[in-house]
């Protein structure tokens, strides 16, 4: 989401000064743009997980400039109400990642954000409490038929989450979601590459808030809808849910983000530089920052869905069986094909099927995650 910030910005300069080229009836004109802004983009998170926690640090820049655009060398820390300090290493660059041994953050406890950068830049947020997340009640599908833009019917599942927060403590949530799934291909070349793995995790941006209901409720909340084209319903099936607890300015940033990324990125557009940020430079205060510093706790839950569990869903050929050719008197198959079977006994008949329906490894890895049932 930050990187389509900074894109978007990136572009508004670009739209800008075309729009003042074309739009002279009589003659072009060429805009002065003015010195581009390389602006601090600080995009973290803090949570009670027993893991690492990751901040990262970039700045925005022009479409022509090819590299770059990442802040490494900084010194990045999160301090407590209580002023002891809490560092962060730099993994990767512009990647600083703190040390679960060291660090786990406390619910009821406070957390800032400080960034020194390798140039004498500082950076910091304002004390954050670490908020308590209830824990999700339920994780759930239902059968969904819908239409495509086509104005056809696919068939499929909407996963849904109930969750409630009994004391009325936390009324803002976020959701992310990290799905796994099993491939196999009809026709494997050999029983190596049969079976594979394929993890994804979500890029939209998904919130609740219950601010303005009696409890603090969500109820039937679409964290995802699958539709039975794929692999991801064909075999065995995982979705792992985070709840994430916000503030009331996390949840204002991170709905005014969303409303950013289902733009269209057009000239009359918000500008991104009118996104709230709980960042700023207490040396500069009228620098612009870019980027949220998130604290809070965070719940998880996840659910396996079989095929078995799914016999009433309507599952579309995968295609391969009609892609058959068949090869006879010991001639070579077509590019990009495999072997699929043999004909029958002394028929001197070979039938192959195109490679993606042979290689599992075309869609996925071959390493079992750990957390996959036996």
């Amino acid at each position: 989401m930050i990187d389509l910030l900074k894109r978007m910005i990136t572009r508004r300069h670009v739209t800008l000064s075309l729009t003042l080229i074309l739009v002279g009836c009589i003659e072009p004109i060429e805009p002065e743009l003015g010195v581009f802004d390389y602006l601090m983009v600080v995009e973290g998170h803090v949570s009670n997980l027993d893991e690492v926690n990751t901040v990262r640090l970039s700045r925005t820049k022009p479409l022509s400039v090819e590299y770059g655009g990442v802040e490494v060398g900084a010194l990045v820390y999160v301090e407590d109400q209580e002023g002891a300090k809490f560092y962060f290493e730099e993994s990767s660059p512009g990647i600083y990642q703190s040390d679960p041994t060291c660090f786990v953050g406390q619910t009821g406890n406070s957390y800032a954000l400080h960034i020194e950068t390798l140039y004498g830049g500082t950076y910091q947020s304002k004390p954050i409490l670490l908020n308590t997340a209830p824990d999700i009640d339920s994780l759930y599908f239902e059968r969904e038929r819908r239409l495509t833009n086509e104005g056809t019917t696919k068939d499929g599942i909407k996963i849904l989450l109930d969750s409630h927060d009994p004391e009325g403590l936390t009324q803002y949530f976020r959701y992310e979601w990290e799905e796994t799934y099993q491939i196999k291909v009809p026709y494997p070349q050999d029983i190596s590459v049969w079976v594979c793995y394929n993890t994804e995790t979500n890029s939209d941006i998904l919130t609740a808030n219950t601010s303005q209901l009696k409890e603090s409720r969500v109820s039937q909340l679409e964290i995802k809808y699958i539709s039975t084209d794929g692999y991801q319903l064909r075999s065995l099936y995982r979705l792992l849910v985070r709840q994430y607890a916000l503030s009331s300015t996390g949840i204002k940033y991170w709905t005014e983000l969303k409303k950013i990324s289902e733009s269209q990125g057009t000239l009359f557009d918000p500008l991104p530089y009118d996104l709230p940020s709980n960042l700023f430079n207490p040396n500069n205060p009228d620098e612009q920052v870019i980027g949220f510093f998130d604290v809070g706790a965070v719940t998880e839950k996840e659910i396996y869905i079989d095929r078995s569990q799914l016999l009433e869903l309507d599952f579309a050929s995968d295609g391969c069986s009609s892609k058959l050719v068949e090869v006879s008197g010991g001639g070579s198959p077509p590019a990009g094909y495999c072997l699929a079977s043999q004909g029958p006994y002394g028929s001197g008949i070979n039938y192959y099927a195109p490679e993606y329906c042979c290689d599992c490894r075309l869609y996925g890895e071959l390493d079992e995650p750990d957390f996959w049932p036996n």
